[in-house]
């Protein structure tokens, strides 16, 4: 039996379908200040200060993901200066929206670039 259209996902890797998740609202928020993460599972992006993304990225923890960035020179500002997420629960689909942003950014995920995460 195949999945139902619209409400059940079917993961390439698997030969069962499993119920689709909900997908948060598009939230912003300061890289820079950590009294603004919110503990969520979801995809995120960080952007530099002319608003051009610059990486995007996907956890079940993405405060944490988020404040590990921060360590490293090339998340700093000015070259981050904003963020913004989406919650995303289900693993399948959080690594597939984040595969798809950077495909559809192309080079403006400049960040994700030069790690090779395309």
């Amino acid at each position: 039996m195949g999945c139902r259209v619209g409400d059940l996902v079917k993961s390439p890797n698997s030969k069962s379908c499993h119920q689709h998740t909900a997908i948060g609202d598009f939230v912003e928020l300061d890289p820079h200040d950590r009294s603004e993460y919110s503990k969520v599972t979801g995809i995120y992006v960080l952007y530099h200060i002319s608003e051009r993304p610059l990486y995007v990225g996907q956890d079940r923890e993405i405060d944490k993901r988020i404040r590990n960035h921060n360590d490293k020179f090339r998340f700093k500002s000015p070259i981050v200066e904003s963020g913004s997420y989406v919650r995303i629960e289900d693993q399948f689909l959080r690594e597939r929206f984040e595969a798809i942003l950077i495909k559809f950014l192309k080079k403006n995920a400049v960040i994700n670039k030069q790690r090779g995460v395309r």
